[in-house]
């Protein structure tokens, strides 16, 4: 891709991550009516055509904007898992972020210009859901196992709260702030996970000691029973008969 440096700072501020570097996986072929603002080009998908193409184009109807890409938003380059069959491998790591700030200028919001601290609160947002995730997993066990689990689970809402709270930071713009907030909230998540994982370990042990009276019950009956019918056999010896006058 080459990007327009002569338009609104959408995509210009992944300029210095590499953008222009990233593989895609291929485009249709457009062509720029007059009054059209192209916003990148497509560099090498139609040689036959020309050296680059527009990749991405807007037009401005009245009060509205639209838009015309020359991509499939399912392509790797946009970060979507693709197919092993399609060969569509891409090393781009912002497309959704890139994909965002497009949808926020779009939607008349303000584009986020510091994308690598942008790019690590939306990881982190998934961090956060993969870990709450596995708190979840371990809370459903222990419960079903009889173990108390409220105590967790209200922890557990009560960090959600610290994740909504930087989410409408985020939505604000105030980007620092939301990853404090983020930052914050995985922090505790971590605590109740290893709280989890003891209170999983805990339900572990009075199994393995309910298991082990169970066993060792069932043998001391067993080995009772056995000694007393074929030690104390004596005890059932055969009663003699009576002499006969």
């Amino acid at each position: 891709m080459r990007v327009n440096r002569n338009t609104p700072p959408v995509f210009t501020p992944f300029l210095s991550l590499g953008l222009e570097k990233f593989v895609g996986g291929g485009g249709y072929l457009m062509f720029a009516r007059q009054g059209a603002l192209i916003w990148m080009w497509s560099v090498g998908n139609h040689p036959e055509i020309a050296p680059e193409v527009p990749y991405l184009m807007s037009w401005e109807f009245g009060d509205g904007l639209t838009w015309s890409l020359s991509d499939n938003m399912r392509h790797g380059w946009w970060g979507w898992d693709m197919p092993a069959e399609t060969h569509i491998v891409s090393d781009n790591p912002y497309g959704l972020d890139i994909l965002v700030n497009w949808i926020r200028y779009g939607t008349g919001r303000e584009p986020i210009q510091d994308i690598p601290v942008f790019h690590s609160l939306r990881v982190s947002y998934g961090n956060y859901n993969d870990l709450r995730s596995m708190v979840f997993s371990v809370i459903d066990f222990v419960s079903s196992f009889g173990g108390k689990t409220v105590d967790l689970e209200m922890r557990v809402q009560n960090t959600d709260g610290l994740v909504g709270e930087s989410k409408l930071l985020y939505m604000d713009n105030e980007l620092q702030s939301a990853e404090t907030k983020i930052d914050l909230a995985i922090d505790i998540l971590e605590k109740i996970t290893e709280d989890s994982m003891r209170r999983k370990d805990e339900t572990f042990l009075w199994i393995y000691i309910t298991q082990w009276l169970v066993v060792t019950a069932t043998g001391m009956v067993c080995g009772s029973v056995l000694w007393t019918l074929m030690v104390r056999r004596r005890v059932y010896r055969e009663v003699p008969t009576t002499k006969r006058m």
